[in-house]
């Protein structure tokens, strides 16, 4: 006997207890394919892919402009057909033009409904099944034509809309919050570490003036190459995080266990350059391990003088970078850095008080970036979840 095709979702809001029905797409919405120019109107375009949480992926210009689109209206929803699996969409808070491979759609039931129930795992399988192979796009005929399960009163499809769109604004707030603090953290990179061509940097706390001290990294380094140690955890050089255990880097590396006594020993508080640049191809281990022998490990010579904190973030600054661009080589698969040419170049770096308040300033903000990145997640898979669970 064939199981019963269900009826409800796993979870909705009290009051509501009749069965969904299967209605044809095309039967809740209206496709529109009015084209024109609307020069005195906003335009959406496609402009650089990047599925992030699930808004159209697409620059709206309030510019003039003589490019032909489908004009569309307030409410109405913009899918991108064009490489569905991107994900691409857009509810329009205002009338404007679309231009690039793009559904407007017109619902005849509530638009924010219409508008997550494209973002569920049904939709998308369907949208997915592409009417072309180089270039996929998503199959009219076949989108219009499913039947998907609807709820049977309007104030359902409200209350749902309502929720999740209550729970976009938070992501769109909570990714504003995390873009906002990263290129705070970026912009003080640039402005609190001085250029190679001055002698002091754009921002500094209270207090503090003067020159920078200038050395040569021969006389502030001194490289390390420990060997024998294989009993201890294996570290990869991550871009965002320094050295990490190799088995949270998410990916399989071979290596031969009795080639581990080759490998050199890493201690908290050294510097590596690996072979890749990342951030300039400096890593900072806070934590014990060994690495590739392909590895440069070195340290302070005088470690009590020096804030650690201070110096990986200088590692990793636009300035530092700039820089160290005089002893890079090889285009093809990222720059190798020479250590050797490394040691040549002159350190600016100020007293170790001011070191401190720096690399103090800068461990609040790598803590605090990752905290509001987790709770960024944390949005997006309830937002999955409730997609998952509120509709059929």
């Amino acid at each position: 006997m064939a199981k019963e095709k269900k009826k409800v979702p796993n979870l909705r809001f009290k009051g509501f207890t009749n069965d969904w029905e299967q209605r044809k797409f095309k039967n809740n919405i209206l496709r529109i394919n009015r084209h024109g120019k609307g020069s005195n109107l906003p335009h959406i375009e496609f402009e650089n892919i990047n599925s992030g949480m699930g808004t159209l992926n697409g620059k709206i210009s309030e510019l003039k402009s003589d490019k032909v689109g489908i004009l569309f209206e307030k409410n109405d929803i913009l899918f991108g057909k064009l490489r569905p699996y991107l994900r691409n969409w857009f509810l329009a808070t205002f009338d404007g033009v679309a231009i690039g491979d793009f559904w407007v759609l017109r619902p005849s039931v509530p638009s924010n409904f219409i508008y997550f129930l494209i973002q569920t795992d049904r939709f998308y399988a369907v949208s997915n099944l592409s009417s072309g192979s180089k270039m996929p796009r998503s199959d009219w005929s076949l989108v219009s034509n499913y039947k998907f399960n609807v709820p049977t009163q309007k104030q359902e499809m409200i209350n749902i809309g309502k929720l999740l769109s209550k729970l976009d604004s938070l992501l769109s707030l909570q990714q504003r919050k995390l873009d906002l603090l990263k290129q705070l953290k970026k912009g003080l990179l640039q402005k609190m570490f001085a250029d190679k061509d001055a002698k002091q940097p754009v921002l500094r706390f209270d207090g503090f003036s003067g020159d920078w001290e200038q050395r040569k990294g021969s006389e502030l380094f001194k490289s390390k190459s420990d060997k024998g140690y294989s009993y201890l955890p294996v570290l990869s050089a991550t871009q965002d995080q320094g050295m990490i255990l190799r088995e949270k880097t998410g990916i399989d590396i071979k290596y031969k266990k009795d080639s581990l006594d080759n490998y050199k020993r890493i201690e908290p508080g050294d510097f590596i350059i690996h072979l890749r640049s990342f951030q300039g191809g400096f890593a900072y281990s806070s934590i014990e391990g060994i690495a590739s022998p392909a590895y440069t490990i070195f340290s302070f010579k005088e470690p009590d003088e020096y804030n650690d904190n201070f110096w990986k973030e200088k590692f990793s600054s636009h300035n530092f970078i700039q820089l160290l661009k005089k002893v890079t080589y090889g285009v093809r698969d990222g720059r190798s850095i020479s250590y050797g040419d490394f040691l040549t170049l002159k350190e600016q770096f100020p007293n170790l008080q001011e070191q401190t308040k720096i690399g103090k300033l800068f461990t609040i903000l790598d803590k605090t970036i990752p905290l509001q990145q987790s709770r960024l997640t944390k949005l997006t898979l309830l937002k999955r979840f409730l997609l998952q669970q509120m509709f059929i």
